[in-house]
């Protein structure tokens, strides 16, 4: 007697929920078992076989789930989480408005939460929503809005009181934390072409991540120095639609030279790389030099695989053909 292909398919569903469940991604207990059977399968889709919008179905389907059943409040961490994952799958999907809207309802339920868990890691966590909500806006051209959250952002860091450090990770850090914030901004700016507000910005954000790197000294952590090669590039950016050809060409390879630090290990450096030496391979191209810019835009595919930025290998792999093509 021969199981039938139900069964095997239950089996094999069971299966795989279990194996998700106990050796790669736990559910939270707290939740009823519909709710975590539909995580498990979110997972699937998240990690296993990518595809952003059945996930977020699965999603929004088990933090229905967790609402109709009441037992959690909605500031509660677990469905703070679950509604981060929505987030990302949305924008993940393309759907950015939806993603917007989910995150602004994430950070009005961080901010509300701190006046019943008032600590650092509530106040980190809504400077990440927010910078991660002005980027967004700006997606949008809704630099207004961008501008406000952001500084909302900033206002919050510089009149917080941190005794300790809120986080080992230096990305969650007060001081980290500000210089991204003003990152965004001075993007926002340039991306208006106010680069009498941008370029000072770029530039005094600079020498923070060069002080904060010189205090944990060069052999402890990359992450200042790609955050340093980062803003280098931007520089370039600005000076090149200034038609300030030599010096967008001298910080290109500033930040190329200062993401070496990070190659391999970080991919903020080994994509920073990726941009700045597809910058220089445009630039040298427009000054009429095939050859070398053939052989930066094929560095910066290598950069780019590296980072696992598909983006990017797909846009030097057209430049590369292209001049190729010119170049025979």
């Amino acid at each position: 007697m021969t199981m039938s292909t139900a069964t095997l398919t239950l089996c094999a569903w069971e299966g795989t929920h279990y194996y998700i469940e106990h050796y790669k991604h736990p559910t939270p207990p707290e939740l009823p078992s519909k709710a975590r059977n539909l995580l498990r399968g979110a997972y699937i889709r998240e990690e296993v076989v990518p595809d952003a919008s059945v996930a977020r179905q699965y999603l929004k389907r088990a933090i229905t789930v967790v609402e109709e059943e009441g037992k959690l409040p909605p500031s509660h961490p677990v469905v703070l989480d679950l509604l981060k994952r929505l987030a990302a799958s949305e924008y993940l999907a393309g759907d950015l408005i939806d993603a917007v809207a989910t995150y602004t309802k994430i950070w009005h339920l961080v901010i509300e939460s701190y006046a019943e868990r008032p600590s650092p890691a509530v106040i980190i966590e809504s400077v990440q929503l927010a910078k991660k909500l002005g980027d967004l806006n700006m997606q949008f051209g809704e630099f207004k809005t961008a501008e406000d959250i952001l500084a909302w952002a900033l206002h919050t860091l510089n009149t917080a009181t941190f005794t300790s450090a809120p986080s080992t990770d230096i990305k969650s850090t007060p001081a980290y934390l500000k210089m991204a914030v003003n990152l965004s901004l001075a993007n926002l700016y340039a991306m208006q072409r106010q680069f009498n507000y941008a370029q000072p910005l770029y530039l005094r954000t600079l020498k923070a991540a060069q002080e904060e790197h010189a205090k944990l000294g060069d052999n402890v952590d990359t992450t200042y120095k790609c955050l340093e090669a980062i803003i280098q590039t931007h520089l370039s950016e600005v000076f090149y639609a200034k038609q300030q050809l030599k010096s967008a060409m001298g910080w290109a390879q500033k930040a190329l030279e200062t993401a070496k630090a990070g190659q391999g290990v970080n991919r903020d450096c080994d994509e920073c790389a990726g941009v700045a030496s597809s910058h220089l391979g445009a630039m040298l191209e427009k000054m009429g030099n095939p050859k070398d810019a053939l052989s930066y835009y094929g560095q910066a595919y290598k950069y780019a695989v590296a980072a696992a930025d598909g983006a990017g290998e797909l846009d030097n792999l057209a430049r590369i053909e292209r001049l190729k093509e010119h170049l025979e």
